[in-house]
């Protein structure tokens, strides 16, 4: 049940709303407030239209919650700043709080970076796998001269046939061997010099510290174009001075021409031959005058010249300078050791036996008396019990030669008549029975008097060497 006498009470409006509208009503208290229906309330209060707002003055009210409300806003007005910048700020703000998530990954992004990766030594192996890697020079040289043995290698056994007649150690002929000269036997074959000699002009360096000089060792002058292109091209000059003990030059000594052609390389010529067959092997710097050639070739060729070796070549061995007739035996006569004994010229190393019962040998195809080189003989300081000759001794006192002892060696020349050549022991040296440097040739011509060693024994070889002091006919 509703009671009639129940009035509703509402304030005419918040102390804003009536300052906003120009209003000025004053806030009776609380207990005083005077009782009044909806529709008296509603009849009070006469409202503005929208259109009239502006033209309503703005009253200030001595009340106090009028008061209240100017004071705060007089407030306001002291700290324009606030009021102005407050806004500004906040936009500033949310734009670092935006930036702020890429500036710290672009921050760690550089510290990782300079810390890390800007130094090659520092970088992990994964991204190392990522970059872009340069070949190595020095892999590359190594891997065009693999291939380049490859190549060549029938033409490279062909070669070295022409100055080794027989070994027992097959390492001895490779491509890789470190010849006397320390240049490899390949090394040699490129550059066509003799794996047998070294320092043939007596400048005191190996042949190989001559050639990294930009030095041909046979003849003392300047390498030719040829040479200079194949040594830049293919050789280390970094372990070849190693072999010789030097140092390693800090720049290229042997420079070489602009412009492009093609090296081309001998085939299966005889060690003698003017003429070779070509392959090619490299594209390499031009000569300002290339050698013609009656073969076909690719590209500009350069035929590479075979010089003549200071050996024999196998095809003709009975070539010499002196016209030697080798069909008659020579003579060696050593007096201070009681030698007089026949040379046989052996044709082969399958003669030896039964030409060493006849007297000394001369060793096939090494250089013969009177040629430049060293022409190699050997004869038995000893033999089996079994076996019956006259000359099983006949170098038994070969340790006995001092330097300067001479001998002589007396042969027969083409004319029919006799040459003699008188030698001057110069040294001796003790030789693995493998070992290719007592077979070495010079610029002198030279006789090598060998047997094997100690006496009743063949587990070295006793060599004297003898130069050749003057020559009669």
């Amino acid at each position: 049940m509703q009671d009639e006498n129940f009035t509703k009470y509402y304030p005419a409006a918040s102390d804003e709303m009536v300052h906003m509208l120009g209003l000025t009503v004053p806030k009776p208290p609380q207990d005083s407030l005077p009782k009044q229906t909806t529709e008296e309330v509603s009849a009070s209060l006469e409202i503005p239209k929208p259109a009239e707002y502006e033209s309503l003055p703005i009253t200030s009210s001595s009340e106090p919650a009028t008061n209240e409300v100017d004071a705060d806003n007089s407030i306001l007005k002291n700290i324009p700043s606030l009021q102005e910048k407050a806004p500004a700020l906040v936009q500033v703000g949310k734009i670092l709080l935006a930036v702020l998530p890429y500036v710290v990954v672009f921050a760690i992004g550089a510290i990782v970076y300079y810390a890390f990766l800007a130094n090659p030594a520092n970088r992990p192996q994964f991204f190392q796998s990522f970059a872009k890697k340069e070949p190595d020079p020095i892999v590359t040289k190594q891997k065009t001269f693999a291939t380049l043995q490859k190549n060549n290698q029938g033409d490279f056994v062909a070669w070295i046939n022409s100055y080794y007649y027989t070994v027992t150690d097959a390492s001895l002929v490779g491509m890789n061997y470190v010849a006397p000269n320390k240049l490899t036997n390949f090394e040699n074959y490129l550059l066509k010099i003799n794996p047998k000699t070294n320092d043939v002009m007596h400048t005191g360096k190996t042949d190989a510290e001559n050639v990294l000089a930009g030095i041909d060792p046979a003849t003392g002058t300047s390498l030719a174009d040829w040479q200079r292109d194949i040594v830049a091209q293919y050789f280390d000059s970094a372990a070849i001075t190693q072999r010789f003990g030097g140092v390693v030059a800090p720049a290229t000594v042997l420079p070489t021409v602009a412009g492009t052609r093609t090296v081309l390389m001998p085939r299966g010529e005889p060690a003698d031959s003017v003429s070779a067959q070509t392959i090619a092997v490299a594209t390499l710097t031009p000569t300002p005058t290339p050698v013609p050639t009656k073969t076909p070739v690719v590209a500009v060729p350069v035929v590479v010249p075979t010089v003549r070796p200071t050996t024999q070549n196998p095809s003709n061995c009975s070539d010499n300078t002196l016209q030697i007739n080798t069909s008659i035996p020579g003579r060696l006569e050593v007096p201070s050791i009681g030698v007089n004994v026949p040379i046989i010229w052996s044709t082969s190393t399958n003669n030896f036996d039964a030409d060493l019962k006849t007297g000394v040998v001369h060793y096939p195809c090494t250089p013969l008396p009177g040629d430049v080189g060293t022409s190699y003989i050997s004869g038995h300081s000893s033999n089996y019990a079994w076996v019956h000759a006259d000359y099983n001794k006949v170098f038994a006192r070969i340790n006995e030669l001092a330097n300067g002892t001479t001998f002589k060696i007396t042969v027969v020349g083409k004319d029919g008549k006799d040459i003699r050549l008188f030698y001057v022991v110069q040294e001796q040296k003790v030789f693995e029975p493998s070992d290719q440097a007592q077979f070495i040739n010079t610029a002198q011509s030279r006789v090598a008097l060998s047997t094997c060693w100690p006496i009743n024994s063949t587990k070295q070889r006793r060599v004297a060497y003898g130069v050749l002091n003057r020559t009669e006919r």
